[in-house]
């Protein structure tokens, strides 16, 4: 990869001189029929009762495949058009572009592969523009922040704001979204089942979801303190993590140094917190899962209940 700026004169052109979040979200990406979720169009979108940062971030969400459902190629070159454009928007002076360009983009197809190419381009102009910390310098951990930044905070209370915007029913759609939220629910107890035989499976709750779930439902078990300490041992995680052993250059390793120090020295910024945080509900998951073994519990037996009884209430509701 080039360390230039490899932005193609027009499309560059045409972003900076529309500064409007709406003008470049909301009217270059696709068209206002457009559906974009479910039965919801663009147009939906742009005259709802929401903010136009929302507005554009859900645009962003639904328009384009995830980045994990791209040809990797493609997806790189696209990412790396934003990288360079968010370094020329802040200004500073950046050595070795093209290693950390590398190195983003490795930290997006790991981490952030469920996002879409035009929500990395807006977390990335958000970030440029200070819109979620101070700058202090362009790295491979200041693209990581802003993009932590994005998916916990900002595009967390635009996906709320979906609930604002009227969706005509479909059944068929409903149907669907049903069978895939069984199919997730059916993971999560294959997962436990697995766990039961193996204990040292490697568990992924992406975006904390199965967590949240089971706090929502009554099915956690962790006391406040057992929780503090799932904190504390997440540092101890993200701190092997970022060990120099594992960096793969030396601009990774002066990212990696700076990541340790700050939670050695308990100087803990938002986005490392977030991250903390995020590591700690992964972590969770085993210390739910041996408690429903130490209580002789069956996970399918208590999702079968929780599922009865919301199931139940939805009736109720309706007569």
């Amino acid at each position: 990869m080039e360390n230039q700026l490899s932005v193609n004169n027009e499309s560059s052109s045409e972003v900076i001189q529309k500064d409007s979040f709406e003008e470049y979200h909301l009217s270059v990406i696709i068209p206002n029929e457009q559906k974009v979720h479910g039965q919801i169009t663009v147009n939906d979108i742009k005259n709802a009762p929401i903010s136009i940062l929302n507005k554009e971030i859900l645009v962003a969400r639904f328009s384009e495949k995830q980045i994990k459902d791209l040809e990797a190629n493609y997806a790189g070159e696209r990412i790396k058009t934003a990288i360079n454009l968010a370094v020329f928007t802040v200004g500073f002076k950046v050595e070795n572009l093209s290693e950390l360009i590398i190195l983003v983009i490795k930290d997006i197809f790991y981490d952030f592969s469920y996002l879409t190419i035009p929500e990395i381009e807006l977390a990335f102009r958000m970030g440029a523009r200070r819109k979620f910390e101070p700058i202090m310098g362009m790295s491979v951990m200041t693209f990581y922040g802003w993009l932590v930044s994005y998916t916990q905070t900002v595009k967390t209370e635009a996906v709320k704001s979906l609930n604002t915007i009227k969706e005509t029913p479909v059944e068929i759609d409903e149907k669907t979204k049903k069978k895939y939220y069984n199919k997730w629910l059916n993971a999560q107890i294959q997962l436990f089942e697995q766990y039961k035989k193996d204990k040292s499976i490697n568990v992924i709750d992406m975006g904390n979801v199965f967590y949240d779930y089971c706090e929502k439902k009554g099915i956690c078990y962790l006391s406040v303190d057992e929780k503090s300490k799932l904190y504390e041992e997440a540092k101890i995680s993200i701190k092997g993590k970022h060990h120099r052993r594992e960096a793969k250059s030396n601009v990774q390793a002066q990212n990696f140094k700076a990541v340790v120090e700050a939670i050695n020295a308990n100087d803990i910024d938002v986005s490392l917190n977030n991250r903390i945080v995020s590591e700690a509900k992964r972590l969770a998951i085993t210390k739910i899962f041996d408690k429903l073994i130490q209580y002789k519990l069956e996970l399918v037996n208590l999702i079968s209940a929780i599922e009865s009884e919301k199931k139940q209430s939805n009736e109720g509701n309706q007569d």
